[in-house]
């Protein structure tokens, strides 16, 4: 990686949606999307601005550096990132959503995946919402009818 000189200013993202949560402004810390190219993207959390780099033809400075996930989100790395490629900044990252996800308390039976395909049809699993995930009132805690309507009976 080449040389740099970091701060943690604000960086406005000129292409970032502003549809929900999401805003155009990466600051550190935020939790970014980019696009990478025509049909991939990168998902990152910020680290901060790079305000000069001992540029060898390309000059990146008031690009972002990022903590990257890639590997299949296995490994990350750092990643400098054009602000005109992010497509989407939140605040913070999906962290609620991410620990259940990667908990060991997952799937045990066929019963179990069928409670999954109900919470996510009932909107339960996004990083708002997965805290809720066990109240008793939700309908596919509740109601053993709403998760039977996704089982394909033989």
């Amino acid at each position: 990686m080449r040389k740099a000189k970091y701060d943690l200013r604000k960086v406005i993202c000129p292409n970032s949606s502003g549809i929900g949560f999401s805003s155009n402004v990466a600051k550190p810390g935020y939790w970014i999307t980019w696009k990478t190219d025509a049909t991939h993207y990168g998902i990152g959390r910020v680290l901060g601005r790079i305000a000069k780099t001992d540029h060898d033809g390309a000059d990146c400075a008031g690009y972002l550096a990022v903590m990257a996930l890639f590997m299949e989100s296995t490994h990350a790395g750092v990643r400098w990132v054009d602000p005109r490629e992010v497509t989407t900044c939140y605040e913070k990252p999906p962290a609620d959503l991410l620990a259940w996800i990667t908990g060991a308390d997952w799937v045990k039976n066929a019963k179990d995946v069928a409670r999954m395909v109900a919470m996510s049809e009932h909107g339960t699993t996004s990083d708002n919402y997965i805290a809720t995930r066990n109240d008793p009132d939700k309908a596919y805690n509740a109601r053993p009818e709403y998760v039977a309507q996704f089982i394909l009976k033989a």
